[in-house]
C-alpha cells in the first residue's frame, strides 16, 4: 500500500511538472507573439501571430525535448559531460523545426515564399531562439543537477577523513591508494578518483583503515586482500577488486609483523 502512493505520488508530481513545462512554452509563445521577432511583427494580427508562436513553441518542446533526452541519457551512460548532447540538439533539431515553422508561415502568410527568409536564413533564426529555451528547458527539467556528480559526504565519526575527498558514488570503502604522477589514485569496489596530494598525506588520511604500504607508491587496506602469490622476492597481493598490488621486499616483514601471510612465508619455507 505504500509503495503504491508513493508511486502515484511520483506520477502527479511528474504529471504536474510537464503540465508546468507545457504552460512555460505556451507563455514563451505569447511572449514571442508580442515581441514579433525577425520581423514577424509585420505578419498580420496578433491573434494569428500568437497561434503560429505557441503551435512553434509546443512543436519545439517535443522536437528538443525529445533529442534532449535522448542525448543527455546518452552522455551519462558514457560518464561524458551533457555540453555535446545540447549543442548537438540544438544544431541538429532546429533543422526539423525550421522546416515545420516555415512551412507552417508561409501557409498562413504565403507572401514569405517571395519575401521572407531563405531556408538556410530561417534555420539560423531557429537556433538563435532554440538556444536559450532549450538551455532553459534543460535546467526546468533538472538535467544539469543530474550531471552533477554527487557531493562527497563527511566521515562518520571513526571513518576515515580521506573519504570526504571522495565523490559520493564510490561508496565508504576505500581498497587501496596507488600513486599516479602528482597524484594519488583512491580505488574502492565502486571504482576510482585521482586526488592531487602525496601518497604519505592520503596514507594518513586513510586512518584508522588497516593497511601497510607494501611497495613505494602502493598502500593496501587489510581487508581488501583475497590471496597473496609469490615468494617473499617477488610477492603480489590479489585484491577484491581484481587489482594486483606488488610488494617489496622491504614490506614483506612488515606483512609478517602484521600478520597478512600464511604459516609457511612467515617460518621463512618459501625464501
Amino acid at each position: 500500500m505504500a509503495l503504491g502512493r508513493t508511486n502515484a505520488v511520483r506520477q502527479k508530481a511528474g504529471a504536474l511538472h510537464s503540465a508546468t513545462i507545457l504552460l512555460a512554452a505556451t507563455l514563451a509563445g505569447l511572449f514571442l507573439a508580442l515581441l514579433g521577432p525577425f520581423g514577424s511583427y509585420l505578419n498580420g494580427g496578433f491573434a494569428t501571430r500568437a497561434l503560429y508562436w505557441i503551435v512553434a513553441s509546443w512543436i519545439g518542446l517535443a522536437v528538443y525535448g525529445l533529442a534532449l533526452r535522448a542525448g543527455l541519457h546518452l552522455m551519462r551512460g558514457l560518464g561524458a559531460s551533457p555540453w555535446p548532447a545540447i549543442a548537438a540538439t540544438i544544431l541538429v533539431g532546429s533543422a526539423p523545426q525550421a522546416a515545420a515553422t516555415r512551412a507552417a508561415a508561409v501557409a498562413l502568410w504565403p507572401e514569405l515564399a517571395r519575401i521572407g527568409p531563405t531556408p538556410i536564413q530561417w534555420y539560423f533564426q531557429v537556433v538563435a531562439l532554440a538556444t536559450p529555451m532549450t538551455l532553459g528547458y534543460a535546467w526546468a527539467r533538472g538535467f544539469f543537477a543530474r550531471n552533477r556528480p554527487p557531493a562527497p559526504r563527511p566521515p562518520a565519526p571513526g571513518e576515515p577523513a580521506l573519504l570526504a575527498k571522495l565523490p559520493a558514488q564510490l561508496g565508504r570503502n576505500i581498497i587501496c591508494l596507488c600513486m599516479e604522477d602528482h597524484y594519488v589514485r583512491v580505488h574502492t569496489p565502486a571504482g576510482s578518483a585521482l586526488l592531487l596530494m602525496p601518497l604519505g598525506q592520503a596514507i594518513a588520511e586513510a586512518a584508522p583503515l588497516a593497511g601497510v604500504k607494501t611497495h613505494r607508491s602502493w598502500w593496501v587496506a587489510k581487508n581488501a586482500v583475497i590471496r597473496t602469490e609469490g615468494g617473499p622476492r617477488a610477492m603480489r597481493l590479489h585484491l577484491s577488486n581484481g587489482l594486483v598490488a606488488p610488494v617489496s621486499r622491504a614490506a614483506v616483514a612488515t606483512l609478517r609483523k602484521e600478520g597478512w601471510l600464511a604459516a609457511e612465508f612467515c617460518n621463512g619455507e618459501t625464501e
